[in-house]
């Protein structure tokens, strides 16, 4: 699944490097390309390098990090002074952490290192950005290579539902082109790496682009093997319940007390996740709860 996000990240920054460098507060207008990465010589390959053209050129490397890696630093450092040795710029170097999995200790924006009588030091400092940290709004209002990434940021897993709606006024729903195409599909698989699919694909549900996608197809099937093997924490069901009791009402109508006792007993992850599939299915509470 990580080379999924690796080609679904990649060919965003491909297409928009402005809007990924934009949101990163490196740029104001300056013109920028995106740049050969391979760094082959060494069996080495940075995620996207970009140029930022002007008097004095200079390159960021973005790399993007899903899962946990303790050799990261090290590994910046390392494509850093590749880069550098490579074009002779200056290289500014991204990690952005795309799951609170891929976080820890040794992740602090700064590698330091010296030789035991401390004579020979190093620091090397790169710009750490953990996604699920930015501000939703700032996403959905800035550049459209950035907007899949708005899921990334929600804390609750009752947000999801807002942020696909918010998508929909920017990335029409009903269209099937293949930038459009790509925009939805991996809006999806961004909101499926915080939360499980089984929860949340129901949001997705009206989009036309995702029944095109053969990519999100694979997600799904993915995504619900690992979602049924692994089961719901406690907070995942809360964060179910929510979603289903936000759609329910628009559906469905008042929630009362039978509803929300009947849905705080469910904790079981495929109960849940075909109650949010059969709501467009029913006319009324009793009816969703009668076949579950």
């Amino acid at each position: 699944m990580s080379k999924l996000f690796d080609a679904l990240t990649r060919s965003l920054l491909e297409k928009y490097p402005a809007d990924w460098l934009n949101q990163l507060g490196l740029i104001h207008g300056e013109p920028v390309r995106v740049m050969n990465s391979d760094l082959s010589s060494v069996t080495a390959e940075a995620d996207k390098v970009i140029r930022v053209e002007g008097p004095q050129p200079w390159l960021v490397h973005i790399e993007l990090q899903a899962g946990y890696d303790r050799t990261l630093p090290r590994r910046l450092l390392r494509y850093n002074a590749l880069l550098n040795v490579k074009h002779d710029l200056p290289v500014h170097t991204v990690a952005i952490l795309l799951h609170p999995g891929a976080d820890g200790p040794e992740l602090t924006g700064v590698l330091r290192q010296q030789s035991p009588d401390g004579r020979c030091r190093l620091e090397f400092c790169y710009h750490l950005v953990r996604a699920w940290q930015w501000d939703t709004e700032a996403i959905l209002a800035g550049g459209v290579g950035m907007l899949p990434l708005a899921p990334l940021s929600a804390r609750e897993l009752d947000q999801i539902p807002i942020i696909v709606e918010r998508l929909k006024e920017r990335v029409d729903p009903a269209a099937v082109t293949a930038e459009i195409s790509e925009l939805w599909t991996s809006a999806a698989i961004m909101a499926g790496l915080r939360f499980p699919w089984e929860l949340i694909k129901h949001c997705f549900g009206g989009i036309t682009a995702m029944r095109e996608s053969s990519t999100i197809q694979a997600f799904i099937e993915e995504g619900r093997r690992k979602g049924l093997e692994e089961g719901l924490s406690e907070g995942e069901a809360r964060g179910a319940r929510r979603i289903i009791l936000r759609l329910g009402r628009k559906r469905l109508g008042a929630v009362d007390e039978t509803v929300e006792a009947k849905l705080n007993e469910i904790v079981d992850l495929e109960r849940l996740g075909a109650l949010t599939e059969r709501i467009d299915q029913v006319s009324s509470w009793d009816e969703l709860f009668a076949q579950n």
